[in-house]
């Protein structure tokens, strides 16, 4: 046990078994690089605004709730894991935080973010803390709800999500950075049982205040077995981004928006036929570099100006191909498709395309 009025741990680089929640910094932005996003409406489901981070805006909501990765110059803002002005061994800095804000006071039900944990049975039975930052901009200070579940998953039991946490938090001042930690006994899932589809999880839930105009900034959430805060464990950008892979991976460069007419990085694969003929309708397979959560969702761009955004291209007659789609597969590991290709098309002709593959569990 640590001795009261003793330093906190300072951050840790590449201690990947003490943090349960993939991408917690918001350090990795595949799926939106650079931009901002949006949903207005009542529980209106608004998608991955970062890699593994979710949001809804909430029943009753009839304001546009906006989601926005900003990168800090490092060193800009400090974290006190001991509150407001101590200084202690303990605060660490953060280069990337997640900005949560509404256009006009939310109304009914308040939205929130959420981030996911695959398997429900993780951590059972353990003593566990979770920690993060909420930095409020301007207006109420709070509360914030904070939740986290147990989901097992389709055909699982129960098949109500069970609460391990409901809980809120309060910052005290404007513009500061204040630290949350909770410490709890995960409850034990003996006696039940996860489903059958890949889908049993932790779901932790980050809520916005109730009836205000929302101007947040959140950073740094850990859940990690210890029975108090161990400050908090960044990995790696690379062995994050190899996390997060298991959910989101895309042919393109980390910080380049998925899209058509971006040839770097695209993938060549001769044409492939199981017609007698040249110009027959066409397949393709391309390995994904890490296995993911479930067969993904997948779709190709094309990596050229001609043609549609969602075509494979001939570069031997510099061409597109038209009716792309993703073949039927049980294998996580390999994105299987079938495309028409132009009756010009031969055998030896290089084809070439992007792809982006999804398997996260909102996905």
């Amino acid at each position: 046990m640590r001795p009261i009025g003793s330093p906190l741990p300072a951050i840790s680089v590449g201690t990947s078994q003490y943090n349960y929640i993939v991408n917690g910094d918001f350090s990795i932005n595949q799926r939106r690089p650079a931009t901002a996003t949006s949903a207005t409406g009542s529980a209106t489901f608004g998608g991955y605004a970062i890699d593994r981070w979710v949001f809804v805006t909430g029943t009753g909501n009839t304001s546009t709730l906006t989601l926005t990765p900003t990168d800090l110059a490092f060193g800009h803002f400090t974290i006190s894991p001991n509150g407001i002005g101590v200084s202690y061994p303990g605060v660490y800095v953060t280069d990337r935080v997640l900005r949560v804000s509404s256009s006009t006071s939310v109304t009914g039900t308040s939205g929130y973010i959420q981030t996911e944990i695959e398997d429900a049975s993780t951590l059972s039975g353990k003593t566990c803390t979770l920690s993060g930052s909420i930095y409020t901009t301007s207006g109420s200070l709070g509360p914030y709800g904070i939740q986290l579940f147990q989901i097992f998953g389709t055909g699982g039991s129960p098949s109500a999500n069970v609460t391990v946490l409901n809980t809120t938090f309060t910052n005290s001042i404007i513009q500061n950075w204040e630290f949350f930690s909770t410490t709890f006994v995960m409850p034990s899932v003996y006696g039940k049982t996860e489903g059958t589809n890949s889908d049993s999880r932790l779901a932790l839930r980050i809520l916005n205040q109730s009836n205000v105009t929302t101007d947040y900034y959140t950073a740094n959430w850990q859940l990690e077995e210890a029975p108090y805060y161990t400050g908090f464990h960044k990995r790696t950008f690379q062995e994050e981004l190899q996390l997060c892979k298991r959910y989101y991976q895309k042919s393109f460069g980390v910080n380049q928006l998925a899209t058509s007419n971006i040839p770097g990085g695209r993938h060549f694969f001769p044409y492939l036929t199981n017609s007698t003929t040249a110009g027959g309708g066409g397949f393709g397979s391309i390995p994904l570099p890490v296995e993911m959560r479930k067969v993904p969702t997948c779709v190709i761009w094309n990596p050229s100006a001609i043609g549609g955004a969602n075509q494979v291209i001939n570069y031997s007659t510099n061409t597109a191909c038209t009716s792309t789609a993703q073949e039927n597969t049980t294998n996580p590991k390999v994105f299987n498709f079938t495309y028409t290709p132009p009756a010009s098309t031969a055998f030896g002709h290089m084809m070439g395309a992007h792809f982006e593959a999804k398997a996260d569990f909102n996905d």
